[in-house]
């Protein structure tokens, strides 16, 4: 069973804060930035993401089983950017996918974990090209 949302919101609320002091600069933690469809408000969410094969994009585990803020809301085509190790990049593209399809790219005991809670989606997240 994926995670409960009220652990979305006690998230929200705590772990979120200390997570994002660090996290965009200490993998495999990134900085998600979007716009709210509705507020048009800038938002930052740290959370978990894996670099895959390509070099552009990055694999995200989505660990509610239904669709988050974040994911609604960069779908919904509104600016957002992803910084990992230092470095933010546009968000071109936000593709979901079944785990297994992007089991490269994420850590065995990490998937272990996916398997305890039964998260079987990733969210992969296309970036444009870093510049010269």
């Amino acid at each position: 069973m994926p995670i409960p949302r009220t652990i979305a919101k006690l998230n929200r609320a705590g772990l979120n804060r200390v997570t994002r002091r660090f996290a965009g600069r200490i993998p495999p933690f990134v900085l998600v930035s979007h716009t709210g469809r509705k507020s048009g408000k800038t938002y930052t969410v740290p959370l978990m993401a894996f670099r895959s094969d390509d070099a552009n994009r990055m694999v995200i585990a989505l660990t509610y089983g239904e669709a988050t803020d974040w994911q609604r809301n960069i779908e919904a085509g509104g600016p957002a950017s992803i910084t990992s190790r230092g470095i933010t990049r546009p968000i071109v593209g936000l593709h979901i996918a079944d785990r297994r399809d992007a089991a490269g790219a994420i850590p065995w005991i990490v998937h272990r974990v996916l398997d305890l809670i039964g998260a079987d989606r990733v969210a992969l997240i296309d970036m444009t090209p870093p510049g010269p």
